[in-house]
This record gives C-alpha cells, structure tokens and sequence, in this order.
C-alpha cells in the first residue's frame, strides 16, 4: 500500500500543511514524553525550585517545541 500527499507549494495554506505534515514526528515525540514523563520532571523540578509543578510542566512544554522548532507551524 502506497499514499501520496500533494501540496502546492506555491500557495500559503499548502506550505503550512506540508509544514506541519513534516514535524508530525516530533510532535508525536513531545505529547508521549509529556504524557508519560512530564509530570514526574514537572514535580521534581516544581521541589528544587519551589515552583508550582503546573507551571513547570508548561515551561518544560514550551521548552520542547523550541527545541524540536515547531513554534512556527503552531502559530
């Protein structure tokens, strides 16, 4: 079984969905990271620092999608 997807770069709405077809991987990786870790870190880091663990967890979120560079396809 094949599949194909076609964008026509030339127009904007094309590029944005190629885009994002293209980082489905990393955005994969960060959901199952913060599923099945990130609460664990988010506490242990909220302890150290005395923060609240909630906002640790959407710093280390945030975080991950500078480091896997998907802030541009999210906007």
């Amino acid at each position: 079984m094949k599949a194909k997807l076609i964008f026509d770069l030339d127009k904007p709405d094309d590029r944005r969905e190629m885009e994002k077809a293209m980082k489905a991987t990393e955005m994969v990786i960060i959901i199952f990271e913060m599923f099945y870790n990130g609460r664990k870190r988010a506490e242990s880091k909220a302890e150290e620092n005395g923060t609240d663990p909630f906002d640790e967890y959407f710093t280390m979120f945030y975080e991950m999608i500078q480091e896997y560079e998907l802030k541009t396809i999210l906007e």
